[in-house]
Order: structure tokens, then sequence, then C-alpha cells
């Protein structure tokens, strides 16, 4: 049995390549022994990865535990979050999650905006606006010339116009939401160690 298995600690990282049985050998089994313990709710505990097929294996390997316990996406678990409380800025976005292919329409309507600029510009320029926005305040990406505001400005524009908001978004704000809250009492708790 891995070590980390058997560890009471609160915090583990487990460093390991794709398919090399993190999921199996690790946490499955270390979820079953927190699962063992006396009044532990299996709604009390959380399984989180990056993908959606990962998120998938996950699920079918946990569905064989005598009792399953939460698995999600990172982001699917932050969009949850966002939707369950009313009181921030992106809550009227969060309905609509601008998905990859529907980036298109958004360099489309871009385009539009700024006609001499050329589209695989744009949509390098996209992908670093919504790089920033998944790690710092919204406030301060894209502000380091006028031309970066105005595409911030239009990039805004769009989306609260459609009522979208971007993935890379989620994670900002359900971490600064949980910061806003200030009373951990808000967010769920779940069983770590």
């Amino acid at each position: 049995m891995h070590p980390a298995v058997t560890s009471n600690s609160r915090r583990i990282c487990v460093i390991a390549a794709p398919g090399s049985g993190k999921t199996t050998q690790i946490l499955v089994p270390k979820a079953a022994s927190i699962l063992e313990r006396q009044g532990v709710d299996p709604t009390d505990v959380l399984l989180l990865t990056f993908s959606r097929v990962s998120a998938i294996d996950l699920r079918t390997k946990v569905r064989a535990l005598a009792r399953s316990p939460r698995s999600s996406t990172v982001h699917s678990f932050a969009l949850s979050f966002l939707l369950s409380e009313n009181n921030h800025d992106i809550r009227n976005r969060v309905d609509a999650i601008l998905l990859d292919f529907q980036k298109a329409v958004l360099l489309a309507d871009l385009k539009l905006i700024f006609p001499r600029v050329h589209l695989k510009v744009l949509e390098r320029q996209l992908e670093e606006f919504s790089a920033g926005w998944a790690i710092q305040p919204h406030d301060d990406v894209f502000e380091e010339d006028d031309e970066r505001r105005r595409f911030k400005a239009a990039v805004v524009n769009w989306l609260a116009e459609h009522e979208a908001a971007m993935m890379e978004e989620i994670i900002y704000h359900a971490t600064d939401l949980v910061r806003q809250l200030g009373n951990d009492k808000e967010f769920p708790r779940y069983y770590f160690s």
C-alpha cells in the first residue's frame, strides 16, 4: 500500500506521470479509508480532477466503494459553488460558460471591432487575456496600454451582452468569493486526510 494512503497528514503531494496508477493505487484507496471512519458522510468527501475524461474514470472507480464520495472536475466544483451563491458580480454570467468552439463567435465579433487586426493576432490576444483572467484580478489584466484596454473592454462588453463567462474565470471567481465571504462555514467542508 502506498504511504500516502496510510498517512494522517492534512496535505499530501503525489507527483507521478499520467497513467502511473495515482487514481487506482492512491486516490480511491485513500477515499475508501476516509469513508471507513465513523461518522464520515460520503457527501463530505470530495475528489477533484482536471479533465472531464479523468472525472468520468474517477466516478466509475469510486462507484465500486461501499459508499461513494463526490467526484468532479475542479472547474465543475468551482462553478457549482458560484451558482450556489448570489452575492457576486459574475453570478449573472455563469449560467452560460463560453466553450472553445463558441470562442469563434466572440473572435468574429472582435474582428468587426478591430478590422485591421489579423484574426490570428486576435486569437492570440484572447488566449493571453483569458489565461490572465485565470490567475489575476480582472482589474489587473490587459491594463498595460490603450490598445490592450480597448481589447479588454470589447471582450468584457461582449461577455456581459451575451451573459457569458469564460471557463478561465471560474477558478479565480470561486476563490475570490471564498475570500470575500470571509467565513469558511459558508464554504463546503470536506475531509482531506
